[in-house]
């Protein structure tokens, strides 16, 4: 990782210059306090060694003739208990100096970790459908859950060993006083030690790019799966999926086992080398150079503090390696839902419908696809009335619905709102103005009450249960174990299809927005929930001006609209009313007797004595 790069991962991130130096500093500063507290053994092991005798230590060491000088100016007495009371003080300083240095380096990591995790959410969530759409839903998770933390280590990662190599230089800074040269061939042992495990530390950076491809295969599978357990077991596939996801487990495993032999292998032979190294230096130390004993000494345990400053140093060049994979995951995933982020809208802000929604030569294609799903599309959907869209599968009614909140924007032509484009209204204020409920209902596990009023933070419960009476959704919730306090599972897989649509619809209503797009409100209703909600829907155009757009391919729950559009093959074919399509013959009348004659169809085999008897 070149420094430029870190700066940029620094930046993004949000790890001030300030954080960053303070804790590089305290590293500092610790080092010296604890080199000074080992540095002061020297004239503490030569002060026994001469019993306290003062004048023959400054005849003999120049480094006395400075303590005396010191010591007279300050009025400090010497003595062995004054000498070693100052070394504890230094080692208590350092211990209080890394307390600090510890804690500063966790709380900022976790800062980072919960502001990322938070940024990667939110620009998901400010991120135009379309690339919500892309994205698979594993990968997303795990660069939260799992990356998220791994990329913040690696951005720390580099302050880490910088730290610890400045750690090393002040130790070195204390040999080189006792003796350059054997700092020198001490400096030698180190690089030597270093030399000889590179191929494994280099090697982290690889391993940990294959660990998180397969963090986020295994994330990706495991959602996916998670999310479909009646597909796999009426497809009868659980054996193939505990396959597939076993296999991608132990892949994950064994990427997670390769960093950690990579890390034993760097240790095992890291230490051994050192030490060996050192015994060596010593023998000619000794031999060669008659250091004194108390020198000597000093030296070996500076030497022993350094070697786990060098293990520290190589750990954290491995851990700097192995935070590049999840840092440019991580990285990427951002700055494509950055780049993807929706727009604010302009600056008007919408707040009722009081004429008309005009689409004018609208058209709108998915990517790149040569056939439109819309093609120049001009109606007009009055204010305070009930629009009903029908048509084949396939004819664009949902694509046509999910461009009015703007969930999408037209290729070309243009819509308007009272006369004003919609592109003038803030998001914000243009989707708070209309509620929807989809034709497969989108349950989180919370309670029936705080589903319906989920949008409408703090509705009063009379609301709520206003709402659950026009939707007709009363009824059930009453026969639920605990009413409306009753959780209804993930995705609501604790209510019948039927109840889950009509528990969304009274969210819907509850959002008491002008606008109300209902997708398909009575695709898995019984014939006696249809009829409740199509009395709700007439409730709702006498007791209110909302403007209703309804999707439907059940034309007993549009046949009461004020207009009816019919859109096929992304045009539009016919517009009327329910009698006025029936007399023009057309796809509606005819799509209405096939529907008619279905339903006879299923009555008379119903009851027809073969069936019966069969």
């Amino acid at each position: 990782m070149t420094p430029r790069l870190w700066d940029k991962y620094r930046n993004q991130f949000g790890l001030d210059y300030l954080t960053a130096l303070a804790f590089v500093g305290l590293h500092v500063v610790a080092a010296m306090s604890e080199v000074l507290g080992l540095g002061i053994f020297l004239p503490i092991f030569q002060y026994v060694r001469l019993e306290g005798n003062i004048e023959a230590l400054t005849a003999q060491e120049p480094l006395w003739r400075k303590i005396v000088d010191v010591a007279q100016m300050v009025g400090f007495p010497i003595s062995l208990v004054s000498l070693l009371a100052i070394a504890f003080l230094l080692f208590l300083m350092r211990q209080l100096v890394m307390y600090v240095k510890t804690v500063l380096m966790f709380r900022t990591e976790q800062r980072l970790v919960r502001e990322l995790k938070s940024k990667l959410f939110g620009q998901f969530l400010g991120a135009h459908l379309s690339v919500q759409e892309r994205l698979a839903a594993g990968d997303i998770a795990n660069s939260i859950a799992t990356e998220a933390s791994t990329a913040i280590d690696g951005l720390t990662a580099p302050l880490k060993f910088i730290s610890a190599c400045l750690m090393a230089a002040v130790y070195l800074t204390l040999l080189a006083l006792l003796s350059l040269e054997m700092t020198l061939i001490s400096g030698a042992i180190g690089g030597l030690a270093v030399i000889v495990i590179r191929r494994w530390i280099n090697k982290t950076s690889e391993v940990s790019r294959k660990l998180t491809h397969s963090n986020q295969a295994a994330s990706s599978y495991l959602i996916q799966r998670l999310n479909y357990p009646r597909l796999v077991r009426l497809a009868g596939t659980e054996h193939a999926e505990q396959m597939g996801i076993d296999r991608l487990f132990a892949k994950q495993a064994g990427n997670v086992i390769g960093i950690g032999m990579l890390k034993a292998l760097t240790e095992l032979f890291l230490e051994p080398i050192i030490i060996g190294l050192s015994c060596v230096f010593i023998y000619f130390a000794v031999n060669h150079y008659g250091w004194q004993l108390e020198s000597l000494g000093l030296f070996v345990i500076v030497l022993l503090r350094l070697i786990p400053i060098v293990k520290t140093i190589t750990q954290q060049w491995q851990a700097v390696l192995r935070g590049a994979g999840p840092l440019e995951r991580v990285t990427e995933t951002y700055v494509k839902l950055e780049n993807a982020r929706e727009e604010k809208g302009g600056s008007g802000e919408f707040g009722s419908l009081s004429n008309e929604i005009v689409f004018k030569d609208v058209s709108f294609s998915y990517g790149s696809g040569n056939h439109p799903a819309l093609h120049e599309v001009s109606f007009s959907i009055p204010a305070g009335k009930l629009t009903a869209f029908v048509g084949p599968s396939g004819g664009g009614k949902s694509t046509l619905i999910d461009l009015i909140p703007r969930l999408r924007d037209p290729s070309s032509g243009s819509i308007l709102m009272d006369g004003e484009p919609v592109s003038n209204f803030s998001l914000a204020s243009l989707r708070a103005g209309i509620a929807y409920a989809p034709q497969s209902p989108q349950l989180f596990d919370v309670s029936v009450a705080e589903h319906i009023g989920y949008g409408r933070p703090g509705a009063e419960r009379k609301e709520i249960e206003e709402a659950a009476r026009i939707a007709g959704a009363e009824p059930f919730i009453q026969d639920l174990e605990r009413g409306y306090d009753t959780l209804v599972g993930e995705g609501g897989s604790t209510l019948s299809g039927g109840q889950r649509q009509r528990l969304d619809l009274a969210r819907a209503l509850l959002a008491k927005a002008p606008i109300l797009i209902l997708d398909e409100p009575t695709s898995q209703q019984d014939a006696d929930t249809e009829q409740a909600f199509r009395e709700a829907l007439i409730r709702l155009r006498k007791e209110t001006d909302l403007t209703l757009i309804v999707v439907a391919h059940r034309f007993t729950t549009v046949a009461m609209a004020d207009q009816i559009i019919v859109l096929r093959d992304g045009r539009i074919e016919e517009t009327g009313t329910h009698s006025s399509l029936l007399n023009q013959d057309g796809w509606y009348a005819q799509a209405m007797r096939k529907q008619q004659d279905f339903d006879t169809e299923i009555i008379d085999d119903t009851e027809s004595p073969e069936l019966i008897q069969s």
